[in-house]
């Protein structure tokens, strides 16, 4: 018998061990670890105060995943939980390995829509409880809670849709051949990975072999130069314009001279009275000096001149923000630059109920070009962290949205979502934070793309046709209360 070295989990709603859920679970159960496939079930293997959420999370990681997908499962905030994770992690359709049971309503889009409405209750029911409330500190477990609910409603339909469309034949079939189909799929699936293995770690080592280039100069730097440059030349031309501007007037004298003395020019007694001498008196014109303001410090290098620059607009707008005469905004709600030459920010709305919220600034971008974000997070509790490029000055208009959603600030992943509708439209795997959650843009007159570095991910492109784009950085608060804290350590355009 052969022997697996890839751990292949079962994800399915708990029942009576009498139940057609548990039947077929205890079957598949059998049926494979006698061919030899290492089995990992909850029931089994979570061990007794060990973390459900975790192995649900390490479910959602799996490379191979058997989903008993029931009714039950549809309705259950774990088993959605796990399905989404596995969602998460990509390569969806090729991770699992569906049984449908018949009392699984996922064919028709009038029952998938029971589904839906099932999950919007069921957020309703959350909100309305808390809104019942006095005091609505301390509430983080519940409101992870209800952030799952809203992920499952905007979820479900897609994730039932990707598995309605797969031939999964139906549990008869699978019980008749003693799983073999599903074992076959499994057993295939373990050797491609087998086989792709080698080629990733030569590739990993020839990355972290390869010289690095010599970094570039940032755009900041060149214009930072180019200010200092600016501000000399004025000096300069002040202190010459003040020079001429002091000069004696020149006196011309038309009266001849003698042996090169002057002659005098009051009449001698007896002598002829001559007409008095014309003198010219020429002044030069005093120079007038036009002032040059001070221009706006170059973004990505106003951070760490505990500036945000005035080439930032803020989001939304507002009248009581005022721009110095050095560059910079003067006050700017939620932002403000850090020690450590980043952009900080907070905001605690964590006694007051309220809607969704979005804050953040705008920056101008030119034709083309990169743009890499670095941000580390403190707090992110009910809360989306929002990054983009976009046509308008407006996180609703034509654009590319990469949003980190509210939960453990140590460990996210990156999902884009669809400005005019917030819907999910990709996403990557879990990301452990460490220094700080990277993305690079890149944009140009048509589009923009989002790579996570070093080739953790890519984004498709996307069509920005609108040929002035532009950068927001900020956050969305979400419904009831919320609390972010945390830093965008560097910008760097290119």
């Amino acid at each position: 018998m052969a022997e697996y070295e890839q751990q292949v989990f079962i994800s399915y709603a708990w029942g009576e061990e009498t139940s057609e859920r548990e039947a077929i679970v205890n079957q598949i159960d059998q049926s494979l670890q006698k061919r030899g496939l290492k089995i990992v079930r909850d029931k089994r293997d979570l061990g007794y105060k060990g973390s459900i959420r975790k192995f649900m999370e390490r479910i959602g990681e799996g490379d191979s995943i058997i989903v008993v997908i029931s009714d039950k499962y549809l309705r259950s905030k774990n088993c959605m939980y796990e399905l989404v994770q596995v969602a998460k992690n990509k390569q969806f359709a090729d991770r699992v390995f569906p049984i449908i049971l018949s009392d699984a309503k996922i064919y028709d889009a009038g029952d998938r829509l029971d589904y839906i409405e099932h999950w919007e209750k069921e957020k309703a029911r959350l909100n309305k409880k808390i809104r019942e409330l006095s005091d609505f500190s301390n509430l983080q477990s519940i409101q992870e809670e209800l952030n799952d609910v809203d992920e499952f409603r905007d979820e479900i339909d897609e994730l039932a849709g990707l598995l309605k469309d797969m031939n999964t034949l139906n549990p008869n079939m699978h019980r008749d051949s003693d799983f073999s189909e599903l074992f076959t799929a499994i057993e295939k699936r373990m050797k491609d990975l087998g086989a792709k293995l080698g080629p990733v770690i030569e590739n990993a080592k020839q990355a972290s072999a390869a010289p690095s280039g010599r970094k570039p100069i940032p755009v900041g730097m060149l214009a930072g130069a180019g200010a200092i440059l600016l501000v000399i030349a004025i000096i300069a031309f002040s202190v010459l314009g003040n020079r001429g501007s002091d000069a004696s007037p020149t006196v011309e004298s038309t009266q001849p001279s003698v042996g090169g003395e002057p002659t005098n020019a009051v009449p001698t007694q007896g002598a002829p009275t001559q007409a008095a001498t014309e003198v010219t008196i020429t002044e030069e014109p005093t120079p007038t000096f036009t002032f040059t303001p001070i221009p706006p410090v170059a973004l990505g290098e106003d951070w760490g001149q505990a500036c945000v620059s005035t080439l930032w607009q803020p989001f939304p707008a507002d009248d009581t923000y005022t721009q110095g005469d050095n560059g910079c905004w003067q006050n700017i709600s939620f932002f403000t630059p850090s020690s450590n030459g980043g952009l900080a920010f907070i905001k605690d709305r964590s006694n007051t109920i309220g809607d969704e919220e979005v804050y953040g600034l705008f920056a101008k971008l030119p034709a083309t070009g990169t743009v890499t974000v670095k941000i580390r997070l403190k707090d992110l509790n009910n809360v989306d962290i929002m990054m983009g490029i976009f046509g308008e000055q407006s996180v609703t208009s034509d654009g590319l949205l990469i949003t980190i959603p509210a939960g453990d600030p140590k460990k996210r992943l990156l999902v884009e979502k669809k400005p005019s509708n917030y819907f999910t439209l990709d996403r990557t795997r879990e990301l452990e934070q460490g220094s700080g959650y990277e993305v690079t843009f890149s944009f140009n007159a048509s589009s923009a793309t989002a790579v996570i570095p070093p080739n953790v991910y890519t984004f498709k492109p996307v069509s920005i046709n609108q040929a002035q784009k532009w950068l927001f950085l900020g956050f969305k608060g979400l419904r009831n209360t919320y609390r972010v804290e945390g830093e965008f350590v560097s910008l760097e355009l290119k």
